[in-house]
């Protein structure tokens, strides 16, 4: 239970005599960093209102054992998301040695975070992380003395307590000292870098080797993905020697051959010793790269010229899984300067975002999580998810996440065993762009990338392929001609025969595409294979993902707002509508996106009466209250983001008053072409426009 403010007051004043007794007594040289963490600096975030147990808030407060593998001691989160993380240091600690600074700072950059405490409770130091190595020194911390923990305690809560945190108090602060000092977050350098790294290699590659456009692509995607294994692999100690490091090393004085060479002879290595798919013989191999371009590359993964340099034991997934979706909208060009980066179409036309992780969560606590629930450990290999539309993995991530949680309860500790089994057994995916399955199966790889031993080949469950066209020769080429196999067609029963064997997926969870641009054939197959009124991507996706599941299964997907209420919706509303049990209001989860989104959560099999509203409001969830299903068939549509009190008053505004979609009718998409027969006028309308039409006068309104 969060403490009163003056009640947090007393205990941290208590706190502080128990402090200066002992230094007193000189008892304080026996305390070591883990004393000095547990007795003090535990006890002074406690009383300022943090779970640091997580008795009521799971996963609110995050601690460290052993540093050992380069992570901070306590990492504090709200809704999911990390706002801060806290370096311990024992008393004796000298908090004005600059390293201690870079290391914490360090810490909270790779993290994405933009706070860093340093700490040995005589003072407590605030660093601002978002500021360039080089201007650390510049940018003096805000710093609190345990003398001031009570005469300045409104400026010590008001900062670092749970409710002002949750205020935006740090937020506040940031755009005081964020001004002097910025740098980009961790997953924009790191973004930025990946681009210029792939830029020079494709360069140099077309330079020296005659291979082809695509080829050169895909080659590139390999290498950097090999080169960020190793980075993790060498980050989280699994190596006896950073082989990475010491290639460099070799190489800058004079012992060895040419760069590339060793390079390829160290992936041969890493392959034997972890057994992935990712390390296995390749064309790419085959390439001369000069020494000089890849010198820049391993350089910079290491360290970049500008003093920031890759912690990937501290960068999580998560982030590197919002890298890699950015970096997926990214394609190859010819310019007349060479080979360059530039954004494509492909986040337009395929719908290509990455989702907030505070959406993936919800959705896989509400469908997988509850699923788990009344699942016994004997039975868990049975439970298969699937993400239809996996992109990078970040709903698989966040699935493997909510596993490893079951097996906590059940067990102290996950084994390796069991990790290897939650990526073999229970996850599946299935994305159109190839590119994005091999990195959803980095990324998996990563979460259980702990120690050096072999790894799952993850190429069964992770599939490219096309989810919403099935069929074979005879049924595709009528629509697509000879170049019916361009659709990389995906049939599930024949792909997965094991999961259809029992009847479908337990859950099927994701943020399908939507708006994507599709030909004429492409409309004319999906029109007659789905029958749903529609051939926006979102529609089809959500039917494809109900008829996927098994009875008693759970669909958890993120879709745009239109769902609840537009006309070329209402097929898909119809086919949900006695499944459905809860909408989520996410507004805008995307700043980029012009339209709203919601998530809504079905359960196929059981009919409901009524369904949950609730709404994201800046990542937290607000529970708004059941809404009976009969009131919202009276309205016409999904009723999402409200409460029963507002719906009470709409229910009054409503009665005796028309709908207007009872005297009209709405219209987006295709170009319009209208005929008003009685006044013989004959328009024509923009693709993007929205036109009302008067069922009374017939005039365009």
């Amino acid at each position: 239970m969060v403490l009163e403010k003056e009640s947090a007051r007393q205990q941290i004043l208590k706190l502080v005599e128990k402090y200066k007794r002992l230094l007193e007594s000189d008892q304080l040289k026996d305390y070591n960093e883990t004393r000095t963490r547990r007795e003090f600096i535990e006890q002074l975030f406690g009383f300022l209102g943090w779970d640091m147990f997580n008795a009521e808030n799971e996963n609110e407060v995050i601690s460290e054992e052993s540093i050992e593998n380069g992570r901070p001691d306590l990492t504090f989160k709200l809704n999911g998301r990390t706002v801060m993380i806290l370096e311990a240091k024992a008393f004796k600690a000298d908090l004005d040695d600059l390293k201690w600074a870079e290391q914490a700072v360090s810490y909270a950059w790779n993290q994405g975070v933009s706070w860093a405490i340093l700490t040995d409770f005589e003072a407590v130091k605030i660093f601002y992380a978002e500021i360039s190595p080089k201007d650390i020194a510049k940018n003096p911390p805000i710093e609190i003395s345990y003398q001031n923990y009570v005469k300045d305690f409104d400026f010590l809560y008001g900062l670092l307590s749970k409710e002002s945190v949750q205020k935006g108090s740090l937020d506040q602060w940031a755009g005081k000292v964020g001004k002097a000092f910025k740098r980009k977050p961790v997953g924009d350098k790191l973004f930025e870098d990946l681009t210029y790294w792939r830029s020079l290699l494709t360069k140099a590659i077309l330079k020296n080797n005659n291979v082809a456009q695509e080829d050169v692509d895909n080659g590139v995607q390999k290498i950097l993905d090999r080169l960020i294994f190793i980075r993790t692999a060498e980050d989280r100690k699994l190596e006896n020697t950073n082989p990475l490091r010491g290639l460099l090393n070799s190489y800058e004085s004079g012992d060895g051959g040419g760069l590339y060479v060793n390079l390829i002879k160290l992936f041969k290595d890493f392959d034997a010793g972890y057994d992935s798919t990712l390390f296995v013989d390749d064309y790419s191999e085959k390439w001369k790269i000069d020494d000089k371009i890849l010198l820049e590359v391993l350089n910079g993964l290491c360290q970049t010229k500008d003093g920031y340099r890759y912690d990937f034991a501290a960068i999580s997934v998560d982030v590197l899984g919002s890298i890699y979706q950015h970096y997926l909208g990214y394609v190859q060009q010819k310019s007349k300067k060479g080979v360059e980066i530039a954004e494509s179409k492909k986040r337009k036309t395929q719908g290509i975002f990455y989702t907030p992780r505070y959406i993936a969560d919800f959705i896989v606590k509400e469908t997988l999580g509850e699923l788990l629930k009344k699942t016994k450990p004997k039975d868990i290999s049975k439970i298969k998810v699937l993400d239809p539309a996996c992109g990078s993995g970040s709903f698989l991530t966040a699935a493997y996440e909510e596993f490893l949680r079951y097996y906590e309860k059940h067990q102290k500790q996950p084994d390796l065993l069991s990790k290897l089994d939650i990526l073999k057994k229970n996850l599946y995916g299935v994305d159109l762009d190839g590119k994005a399955v091999e990195i959803a199966q980095l990324n998996l790889l990563l979460k259980v990338l702990f120690q050096r031993g072999k790894l799952p080949n993850l190429q069964h469950n992770i599939r490219s392929g096309n989810s919403l066209v099935s069929g074979n020769e005879e049924t595709l080429k009528p629509y697509f001609g000879e170049r019916w196999q361009e659709q990389k067609p995906f049939n599930w029963e024949e792909e997965f025969k094991e999961v259809f064997n029992k009847e479908g997926f337990n859950a099927v969870i994701g943020n399908p595409p939507y708006g994507a641009e599709l030909s004429e054939n492409e409309q004319d197959f999906l029109k007659k294979t789905y029958e749903i009124g529609s051939t926006d991507t979102a529609i089809l996706f959500i039917k494809r993902a109900f008829n996927l599941l098994s009875d008693g299964g759970k669909l958890g997907l993120i879709v745009p707002k239109a769902l609840c209420f537009a006309s070329n919706y209402r097929k898909i509303r119809e086919f949900i509508w006695n499944y459905l049990e809860q909408i989520v209001d996410a507004g805008k989860a995307w700043k980029e996106v012009k339209l709203e989104q919601v998530v809504f959560i079905l359960k196929k099999g059981q009919k409901s009466a009524s369904y949950l509203s609730s709404r994201f409001k800046n990542s937290h969830l607000e529970i708004l209250g059941k809404i009976n299903k009969k009131d919202a068939k009276d309205f016409g549509f999904f009723l999402n983001g409200i409460s029963p009190m507002e719906l009470a008053i709409a229910k009054k505004i409503k009665n005796g008053s028309k709908m207007l979609n009872e005297i009209s009718t709405n219209q987006r998409g295709a170009p319009l072409q209208k005929m008003i027969s009685d006044e013989g006028i004959r328009s024509n309308w923009r693709s993007t426009s929205t036109t009302i039409w008067s069922r009374g006068n017939k005039r365009a309104v």
